[in-house]
């Protein structure tokens, strides 16, 4: 059998968890609460989140694998016929928006991160604060996997390069091409940019005044717990 029907789509469970909204939905509704009992629900939620999308990102796969080869009949003089790019931008789609889903989560995880980090100075030292403390800990932690996995992952980039191709010829045939490309534009430098996830908590970590600090109270916190 040949052709694009003859081959099933591979589903790769990629995204967001089943019922859960996305976060930044729910960043909306935070409240300032000194006793950082609400920070620390906020970040368990985020940890919940992102520990399934570290397993779902490292059981990724190629959603190009699953397409059929290209053969004669698919060609149209020099180019491919608007039907296959059709094709393979529909099933290349759906998966580049969980990628979308993906980084939306990264920035909102590091900015609940970052939140929780400025009203640290405003707990009362006790079981709040050291809780606040583990709980940042184990974000941090949770964004480094996504960073490795996120950067291992070929791919990714190469499903992400597909996906941009079977886009072009279909430009003038799609509703809304400028918002798909504006999608494409944001994704570029998180799926193809190393160390991308590591480097926007960086960059939000350094602008806490003090957050040497900070920095000093995790790695002691860390030496504590082994």
């Amino acid at each position: 059998m040949s052709g694009p029907q003859a081959h099933p789509v591979v589903s790769t469970h990629f995204g967001f968890p089943p019922n859960c909204p996305k976060y930044r939905d729910r960043i909306a509704l935070r409240r300032k609460l000194a006793d950082g009992v609400l920070g620390i629900q906020e970040m368990n939620d985020v940890l919940q989140i992102g520990e399934a999308f570290v397993s779902r990102l490292y059981t990724y796969k190629s959603v190009i694998k699953s397409l059929p080869m290209r053969t004669n009949a698919d060609l149209c003089g020099s180019k491919y016929k608007p039907s296959v790019y059709q094709h393979e931008f529909d099933i290349s789609r759906p998966e580049i928006m969980k990628l979308h889903d993906l980084m939306e989560f990264c920035e909102d995880a590091t900015g609940v991160f970052v939140t929780n980090m400025r009203i640290f100075p405003l707990l009362k030292k006790g079981v709040s604060s050291e809780e606040n403390l583990t709980f940042s800990i184990k974000i941090i932690d949770m964004l480094m996997k996504l960073n490795a996995i996120k950067d291992m992952k070929a791919s990714l980039r190469n499903d992400f390069a597909y996906h941009k191709r079977s886009f072009q010829p279909l430009r003038g045939l799609l509703n809304d091409p400028d918002a798909i490309m504006d999608e494409i534009i944001d994704l570029q430098m998180f799926v193809g940019g190393f160390h991308f996830i590591s480097d926007l908590l960086r960059e939000k970590i350094q602008k806490i005044p003090k957050y040497v600090d900070y920095l000093i109270l995790f790695d002691e916190q860390v030496l504590l717990a082994r």
